[in-house]
């Protein structure tokens, strides 16, 4: 088969398709769409893609196994678009974690310390018990923006290279303006320890908005 061929088959594979529904959302206490609090994809060394969903309250974590490979099919993917029950704990970081392939290992904010980044492994979720955080820096958030205004949402941008940009949105508790902050931050491999990270903070610029409400930064 020609690599045009291959090409032409895998584009055909590729198509809009209804998804079934998470169990979670038919669970008391369910409410769309703010329960879900944290979530991620890992894909592990057979080539299985899963995301992983946490939802509020009592509900837990569910995962959602999107595709593994199978040499008895054409394509080498089979779908097997199955939800399971993962467990009743939380996932310990809040909104996405992010994979960055430089340090093997997951990015986002802890659920516990708002605007503190941590480092995860994601590749070994145990049903029994919930991962934890490898690292956690500290609060990047200036002191006059911590005790004056109210964190509304942090978002990561992976630069490649270890490199992060940080977006925080926050909300003047006086005035109520909201503004964005933007930190520049890169991560360094800890002499002597192949998994310890040194985080360092460059440049950090503030955005005000004076009639306009930040929906989203990046």
């Amino acid at each position: 088969m020609s690599e045009c061929s291959e090409l032409s088959d895998l584009r055909a594979a590729w198509r809009w398709r209804l998804l079934p529904p998470p169990p979670f959302v038919r669970q008391p206490g369910y409410r769309r769409p703010s329960s879900i609090t944290a979530y991620a994809a890992v894909v592990d060394g057979n080539g299985c893609s899963t995301i992983y969903v946490t939802c509020e309250g009592s509900i837990g974590t569910y995962s959602f196994e999107t595709a593994r490979l199978d040499s008895h099919h054409r394509l080498g993917w089979t779908h097997s678009e199955e939800w399971k029950h993962v467990g009743r704990w939380s996932l310990p970081f809040k909104g996405g974690a992010q994979y960055v392939p430089e340090f093997n290992m997951w990015f986002g904010f802890s659920a516990f310390s708002p605007g503190h980044l941590c480092a995860l492994d994601l590749s070994a979720m145990h049903h029994d018990r919930p991962p934890t955080a490898l690292q956690v820096w500290q609060n990047l958030i200036p002191p006059e923006v911590e005790w004056m205004c109210i964190p509304v949402r942090f978002e990561l941008l992976n630069l490649g290279d270890g490199k992060f940009l940080i977006a925080g949105t926050f909300e003047a508790e006086t005035t109520g303006q909201q503004f964005a902050l933007l930190t520049g931050v890169e991560m360094m491999p800890c002499v002597g320890d192949d998994r310890s990270l040194q985080m360092v903070k460059h440049k950090c610029a503030r955005y005000a908005f004076t009639s306009d409400a930040i929906e989203w930064v990046l």
